[in-house]
């Protein structure tokens, strides 16, 4: 019998062809990718999930703050800088953006990757950011001026993910190369590399005190390990599709992961003791994040919705369902897919990206 593993090994040989997260993504909501000459299709409507209709008293919102429009392909990823005056977002069209969170102003473009920009985020001080792209690289710049800092090599194969750590000295990496890294900033030398996951690693986030990264992956698994060797301390397994995000609440106890199976679930950081289950999206769910105070989770699908849930009672307080219905894209596309969500520093505010090339700015009710 083969075991799994060595179908994952087997189904994902010569993965060139999957390369592109995004192109995964269209390929589970919408149309037809061909894969080594074989067609596969998946419609967002036949993936696992809770049902279209909300329940009484949630909030529903259709009208954001602000929409960032300035890409032009897909907005892979956003996030907030730490003062909230600022947004930054990743597209396909090979650059990075910073807007103005007040007014939606486009105040620099970052053009020095030579490929897709998949993930992005801010120093803890606010002062570089840091990009991850499917050329294979990193990079660390100044958002005031764009300068290129600090070029990270060493993957094999397009960075998905990268997060800072919490002291700034080290950042952490995901990639299609199945693999996720450790990294000294100051010499911009690969520290350690995690080798546990047998697909591609979506998402890498470290724990609130530094010492440990959560990791989420294609192989349907989330993984926390240590950070300074590598180590593997849990699995989380429950997942029954691929598994987008994870990420840490803010004191560290816990995680919540976000995948293809239409569920938000959270687990216990130290055994992966299941805690609860978050169905609420019609269709996979591609993104999840905490609030800072902790005391709520947005997460976002395929149902082009962000959805904001209190996690002490798994339920929905808002759905905010601004960004384009799929197929209006000319290539057929399920542009309103929402794939990555996150808070702004202050808790009054919700960021989102999506397939229909902008990020929106929403305020919570």
């Amino acid at each position: 019998m083969v075991s799994r593993e060595e179908g994952w090994r087997m189904a994902n040989d010569g993965d060139e062809r999957r390369l592109s997260r995004r192109e995964a993504l269209r390929a589970l909501t919408g149309f037809t990718l061909a894969l080594g000459g074989v067609g596969l299709a998946a419609c967002a409507s036949s993936l696992p999930g809770g049902g279209s209709t909300l329940p009484p008293g949630v909030a529903v919102i259709k009208t954001p703050l602000l929409v960032l429009r300035g890409h032009s392909a897909v907005v892979n990823a956003v996030a907030w800088s730490p003062d909230g005056t600022k947004v930054a977002t990743a597209s396909d069209d090979f650059t990075a953006q910073i807007w103005d969170a007040a007014t939606g102003a486009s105040q620099l473009t970052y053009r020095n990757h030579t490929d897709k920009v998949w993930d992005i985020a801010w120093s803890p001080d606010g002062k570089r950011i840091l990009t991850a792209s499917r050329d294979k690289t990193a990079h660390i710049w100044d958002p005031a001026s764009g300068q290129l800092q600090t070029t990270f090599s060493g993957h094999q194969r397009g960075v998905l993910s990268a997060s800072w750590a919490p002291d700034a000295t080290k950042i952490a990496t995901g990639s299609v190369d199945w693999t996720a890294m450790i990294w000294d900033v100051a010499m911009a030398k690969s520290l350690v590399t995690y080798t546990r996951h047998i697909s591609y690693v979506y998402s890498v986030a470290w724990s609130p005190d530094g010492k440990q990264i959560a990791s989420a992956s294609d192989d349907y698994t989330a993984h926390v390990w240590d950070a300074a060797t590598g180590e593997h301390s849990v699995q989380y397994r429950e997942h029954t599709r691929e598994v987008f995000a994870a990420r840490w609440a803010p004191d560290g106890q816990s995680v919540i992961s976000a995948s293809v199976d239409g569920t938000v679930q959270r687990w216990d950081a130290t055994t992966a003791r299941h805690l609860s289950t978050f169905s609420g999206h019609k269709g996979g769910v591609y993104a999840a994040a905490w609030s800072p105070d902790g005391k709520r989770v947005a997460s976002g699908g395929s149902d082009q919705k962000a959805l904001v849930w209190d996690p002490a009672t798994d339920e929905i307080k808002a759905s905010y369902e601004g960004h384009m219905a799929p197929g209006t894209a000319e290539d057929g596309s399920a542009t309103g897919l929402v794939h990555t969500v996150a808070w702004a520093p202050d808790n009054s505010r919700l960021a989102s990206a999506s397939l229909d090339t902008t990020a929106h700015i929403w305020r919570l009710p």
